[in-house]
This record gives C-alpha cells, sequence and structure tokens, in this order.
C-alpha cells in the first residue's frame, strides 16, 4: 500500500464514462491518492462534488502502462465482466459482487468504477469464525460463486485477497483475472486456491473451478488452519457439518465436484440469487458484440502503433483506445 503525500487532488476532475448498460454518463469528483492494488491494478476513491456516491476507480497510469503492458489486459477483464454482470443483473445485483459503476477504456489512462466494496480483504480479518458468524460466511460466499456462475462467469482467482468481509455478509471482487465459461483455460492459477485443472492451463474455463477455491477459502476460515498448496486438505478429522459441506468439492475431475447451489443446500439455504436477466436477450448480446468489438478495434490499434498510448506532445489530449464510432469517455482537470 502506498503512502500518498496529500489526500486529493487540488482542482476536481470532470469524468465521462460509460455505464454497464452503454449510457453515458459525467460526474465532477476530486481524485484521492494511490490507496492500494488490487489485483495488481492501482486503486483510488473518488469523492462526487455533488455529494453523490462515493466511486471506487481502478485505472492503468502511463508509466505502468509502459512497463507493464499486460495491465491493460488486467484492466480490460474488469470492465468486461463488469458489464456482463450489470447486464445479466439489472434490476437486483447480487450484494455478494462488488458492482461495476462504469468504465472509460479510450482515454490515455483507463480506468473502471465500481461501487464501493463492503468490509475489509478477508486476508485482513480473523479466520476460525464463531459458529453463527461462519455460517453467514460461507452462505453468502456461495451465493456470490453462484451469482457468477448463472451469470457465465468463472472469477478464475478466488482467495482471501479477492474476498471481503465485513462481520455480516462476503463479497467478491478483483475481476481482473475472470472469464466467461467455455473460454479457453490459461496457467494462471495460484496454489492452493487454483484447481488441479486451472494450474495445467488445459480445457475451457469452469465454474467448478471457483467452487474449488471456495471451499479452500472456507476449509481455511473455518478451521483457522492453511489449505496445503496440493489445495486437498485433509477432511478426516474436521466436523460433521465441515465434512459434509466439503464433500466432493476437492475432487480432481471438475464434473465429480458439486456445484454452489448443491453447496447451499447443504447448509440449508436455498440459492437467494436473483434470475439472470437479458443473458439470451436480443439486447443483451447485442452490447456483449458492441463492447467486444471495441476491443477487437483496441487490440488492432495496439498491434498497428506496437504497444500502448504514449501522451501526447504538449497541450495534452488522451489517445484513443479504440477506433469507432462508439461513446468515447475522457477525463480532463477542471
Amino acid at each position: 500500500m502506498s503512502t500518498p503525500s496529500d489526500s486529493r487532488t487540488d482542482r476536481p476532475a470532470t469524468l465521462r464514462y460509460l455505464t454497464g448498460d452503454g449510457q453515458p454518463q459525467t460526474v465532477s469528483v476530486w481524485l484521492g491518492p494511490v490507496l492500494d492494488h488490487d489485483g495488481g491494478l492501482p486503486v483510488r476513491e473518488l469523492n462526487r462534488t455533488d455529494g453523490g456516491e462515493t466511486l471506487i476507480q481502478k485505472f492503468v497510469p502511463l508509466d505502468l502502462g509502459q512497463r507493464w503492458p499486460a495491465v491493460y489486459d488486467l484492466l480490460e477483464n474488469e470492465a468486461r465482466i463488469g458489464v456482463r454482470l450489470a447486464r445479466c443483473y439489472p434490476r437486483s445485483y447480487p450484494q455478494e459482487l462488488v458492482r461495476l459503476v462504469g468504465y472509460a477504456l479510450d482515454v490515455a489512462e483507463p480506468y473502471v468504477l465500481f461501487a464501493p466494496a463492503r468490509g475489509e480483504p478477508l486476508g485482513n480479518t480473523p479466520t476460525d469464525l464463531m459458529i453463527d458468524k461462519l455460517r453467514l460466511f460461507e452462505v453468502s460466499l456461495l451465493q456470490g460463486v453462484l451469482a457468477l456462475a448463472e451469470a457465465g462467469v468463472v472469477h478464475g482467482r478466488l482467495r482471501p485477497a479477492a474476498i471481503r468481509w465485513d462481520n455480516r455478509a462476503a463479497q467478491i471482487g478483483d475481476f481482473s483475472h475472470a472469464t466467461e465459461a467455455g473460454e479457453p483455460r490459461v496457467h494462471d492459477g495460484e496454489p492452493p486456491w487454483a484447481a488441479p485443472e486451472q494450474r495445467a492451463g488445459a480445457g475451457t474455463a469452469d465454474p467448478a473451478e471457483d467452487v474449488w477455491a471456495a471451499g479452500a477459502v472456507i476449509y481455511q476460515v473455518a478451521t483457522g488452519q492453511p489449505v496445503p498448496l496440493t489445495g486437498r486438505p485433509d477432511l478426516s478429522h474436521r466436523g460433521a457439518a465441515l465434512r459434509h459441506l466439503l464433500d466432493g468439492v476437492f475432487a480432481s475431475a471438475p464434473g465429480a465436484r458439486p456445484g454452489a447451489g448443491e453447496l447451499l443446500h447443504r447448509l440449508r439455504s436455498g440459492p437467494a440469487v436473483p434470475g439472470v436477466a437479458l443473458d439470451n436477450t436480443t439486447a443483451f448480446r447485442l452490447g456483449q458484440r458492441e463492447f467486444d468489438e471495441l476491443i477487437e478495434r483496441k487490440r488492432a490499434s495496439l498491434a498497428l502503433t506496437g504497444g500502448p498510448p504514449a501522451p501526447d506532445p504538449a497541450p495534452p489530449k488522451p489517445r484513443r483506445w479504440w477506433q469507432g464510432n462508439a461513446a468515447h469517455a475522457v477525463l480532463w482537470m477542471g
């Protein structure tokens, strides 16, 4: 975590961005300092000058993008998955998932905006919760995993750093490595949270990966003991309730693992996930295609220029990431 020299910029900034459903928005904010890094992306708090909802911004500074071009892919993932979730749950968004507010990827320093996450990262909170809090944690975490699966999303990096806890419910964030179910899997697993097939980078992404990871997190929180690097904790000496809940979760074959809905049933908690909307509608498909086309244009632009955009000579003027007739988002100080 960085320690900034001041708390915010001297002048407000005007942000223009697109919401999850593609609507342009303009807002004036105070830019706070970089507070942390999430999934490799710098994070800062934005306070609206009109007193509205505080926003959390993940962004790619020019110097970081020049040193580490792959960071743009992480930000792109945050936007893509955030948009998909916003369009899948337009009316009743699952509280167990961090919510996208908007994104601006056609600027010199692209960014995504999220509603403030609840609680603290799980890695900063005590484990071995009392039984009543443990059940709240288990149910809410699995509801978040189920909501991702119902939206056709595989988180791919579910681990304590990506989960927050406010003493009432868990919330999943950091979609920088997430993908859509059925997409080719990449070798990007982090032991002990990654399932064997994810570590191998074989096959296609499957929600069963997140079930494995959620099981490992639940084991650590329930016992206060670290998960072995193999990812398969020994349950033989654990209580009957934990053994029953995690039965089959660490099966080698993804198809042999129970789904998040089954685990919620074992906890005697019916899946409380709002039904996915728009997933098979024309509006959803067109919106997803529009977003994908923007990404393809961006990639084509990078291929021609040989890398991420560099700052223009004075006077400063944001460069476009994506060429085309889509709405363009800009950021300036005013």
